[in-house]
This record gives C-alpha cells, sequence and structure tokens, in this order.
C-alpha cells in the first residue's frame, strides 16, 4: 500500500521500524533507518520456550539488543505471546531495564471483558471475554484449552448484532463446538432492529 510506504518513509535515520516478520507490505525506509522484524516464533525479536498450563503462559524472550528469559504474561492468551513480545521489542528500544519489562508483562492485566478473569482459584475460572466474531471465539476457547487441560469448559454465550449472527451462524457454531458445554442468551442488538428467523 503506498500509504504506508509513504508512512514509513518519515521515519528520520538515526530511527527504526518493527514490522511484523511475514508482513506483506514493504516499507520505504530512508538511509539509516534500521528494519527489524517480530513474530511469535521466528524474527529478530520472538519467544522461545513457550510454556502454557496451569492457567499462565511463561516463554523466553529472544532479542539482537539481549535475551529476557522465564517471561510471565499477565494475560494468558496465546495471541499475546506475539503483542508481548511487540511491546517488549519496544520497550527494550526506549530504554527499559530486563526487570521493568518483566514486572510490566507479568502485571499487565489487558482491557476490561477481554480474556477477563473475574474469578480464578483452584475450584473455579471465570472470565469475561468480549470475544464476538467466531475466529476471536476459538482463540479464546483454544487458549482456554492449554491453560487449564484437565477442566471442563462452559461458555454462556451472547451473540451480537442480529446481522452478524445471520452472516456467521456456522462458524459460530463451529468455534463453540469446541467447548464442552454453551448457555445461549439472546442477541444483543445494540443499533439494530430483529431480523425474523434470527435467534441464538
Amino acid at each position: 500500500m503506498e500509504s504506508f510506504r509513504k508512512y514509513t518513509s518519515l521515519i528520520q535515520p538515526g530511527g527504526a521500524l518493527i514490522i511484523r516478520k511475514g508482513i506483506e507490505l514493504q516499507p520505504a525506509l530512508q538511509n539509516g533507518v534500521k528494519l527489524y522484524t517480530y513474530s511469535q516464533e521466528e524474527g529478530d525479536f520472538h519467544a522461545e520456550n513457550i510454556r502454557i498450563g496451569n492457567g499462565e503462559i511463561f516463554f523466553d524472550y529472544v532479542s539482537p539488543l539481549g535475551n529476557i528469559p522465564n517471561i510471565q504474561l499477565g494475560v494468558p492468551v496465546s495471541i499475546n505471546i506475539e503483542n508481548g513480545v511487540a511491546a517488549m521489542a519496544l520497550a527494550q528500544m526506549s530504554g527499559l531495564t530486563d526487570e521493568e519489562i518483566k514486572r510490566g508483562m507479568a502485571s499487565f492485566r489487558g482491557v476490561d471483558r477481554r480474556f477477563d478473569f473475574k474469578i480464578k482459584n483452584d475450584k473455579v475460572v471465570f472470565l469475561s471475554d468480549y470475544a464476538h466474531h467466531p475466529s476471536e471465539i476459538k482463540q479464546s476457547i483454544l487458549s482456554m484449552r492449554a491453560l487449564y487441560r484437565d477442566k471442563k469448559l462452559t461458555a454462556v454465550f451472547q451473540p451480537h448484532l442480529y446481522t452478524r449472527t445471520r452472516d456467521f451462524y456456522k462458524d459460530f457454531a463451529d468455534s463453540l463446538s469446541l467447548l464442552d458445554e454453551v448457555i445461549l442468551v439472546d442477541i444483543y442488538p445494540a443499533r439494530e432492529q430483529p431480523i425474523p428467523g434470527v435467534t441464538s
């Protein structure tokens, strides 16, 4: 995209661009601008030795600026490994210490209602997750499966919007079929009027 190339051409010499490895967009960098890549498992910045279980995710952060072992994710959902790698790369380039980065990653709680733990103890884990697209729902369920391998997974699912439910009902069913039990509640209409024949 031309807008991406134009935007990246504004980075001044001595600056840097951190881009997700494998992205098809090509930056237009001035001489003297460093280009770094990141991703979950490869790139200049990446994670190794990923450990998922008992409700936690740990990994070792690999960086050309210095590796940091045993990073704990405060929001233990798999997609946050890659997000965390990108955040740590920026933090490292901004001069934060390894300990500051580790503390920040472990204490980060994310945004309200996005893989948001409300109860977390030995008997029950209850979280609120605003995932409202089938692929987001699937990612959240797979993360919970990895975190709590031997636990029964039950979800209370409220579809958001009649049109989204109509358009993606098969994909919702596929994603929700990964659960042990699903409790469906009425569609949250937001700004929409009901569509005949479209229900939970």
